[in-house]
Order: C-alpha cells, then sequence, then structure tokens
C-alpha cells in the first residue's frame, strides 16, 4: 500500500508589530468664509439667467426646459432636431407657455439649479404652476411632451 503524498508545512506569518497610539490632532478653528471675495460667475448674465428661469417657473402656466450637449450624438440626430424644433416653436404660439434650451457644459449654473443630475441627454423638465410634473430623458417622449405642453398651458 502506498502512502498519501506529505503535505508541506504551512508557515505562519510573523506576528505584525503594534502601532504606536496616534496623537490627539487639535481641533481646526472655523474658517469664516464670509471674509472671502466673492467668485465672479464666468458667464455675464449669469444672475439674469437664474432670476428669469425662477420668474418664469412661479409666474407662467407651463415651462419647458430642454438640456443638449454639444458632445451628444443624439442631439445632433435631424428626427430629434426638427422634433425639437416644433416643440419649441408650439410653446412659441402659447402666451402662457415659456421656453428655455440649455447647453450642458455651457449653462452649467442653470442647470445646477435646475438639480439635473443625469447625464442623459437631451434632458427635458416640465413645470406647472410653479410645480415640477414631468421630467423626460432621451428622445422617446417627444409626441407625449407636445400633448403635456398643451395639457399644462390651459
Amino acid at each position: 500500500m502506498s502512502q498519501p503524498p506529505k503535505q508541506p508545512e504551512r508557515r505562519q506569518a510573523p506576528p505584525r508589530p503594534e502601532r504606536p497610539p496616534q496623537k490627539e490632532r487639535p481641533a481646526r478653528p472655523a474658517v469664516d468664509y464670509s471674509s472671502l471675495p466673492k467668485s465672479q460667475p464666468q458667464n455675464s448674465n449669469f444672475a439674469m439667467q437664474l432670476t428669469e428661469c425662477e420668474n418664469a417657473i412661479n409666474n407662467m402656466k407651463c415651462v419647458v426646459f430642454r438640456v443638449t450637449a454639444s458632445w451628444c450624438g443624439t442631439c445632433k440626430k435631424a428626427d430629434f432636431t426638427s422634433a425639437s424644433n416644433k416643440l419649441k416653436e408650439l410653446a412659441q404660439s402659447m402666451s402662457n407657455v415659456k421656453y428655455y434650451d440649455f447647453e450642458w457644459d455651457r449653462d452649467v449654473s442653470v442647470i445646477g439649479m435646475l438639480e439635473i443630475i443625469e447625464t442623459t441627454v437631451p434632458y427635458f423638465k416640465v413645470f406647472h404652476n410653479g410645480k415640477l410634473v414631468k421630467t423626460y430623458s432621451g428622445t422617446t417622449h417627444m409626441k407625449e411632451l407636445e400633448k403635456d405642453v398643451v395639457i399644462y398651458s390651459q
């Protein structure tokens, strides 16, 4: 009878040296940011854009925000561009609807105000009487978006 092969002995790792106790760090003093100079936005009509958008949201029956990007292939397609232009013309033909078109990389401040955190563009937000009622991402909802503009404009 043959004997089973002998297993090699397992070596034990050497014990880790104990870490020296860490010194207590002093508490950081509070920083007063009010004394720092305010940075100016790069876009000169930054405040006007924000104020205009906020006023439209609060005072118009229906407000549509469209966000596109120069790097977005879908945003450049002819069928999306024509559907988007049709939506823009529809909104401009109604007195109680406001339509805004923003560029993802250029209008960062407004996109931040609208709390658009998705990177899926094109992106639409629809407000009715000051409240967000619909958000759309992509191009498959253009017909539904047109219907919503008509419904929420009344």
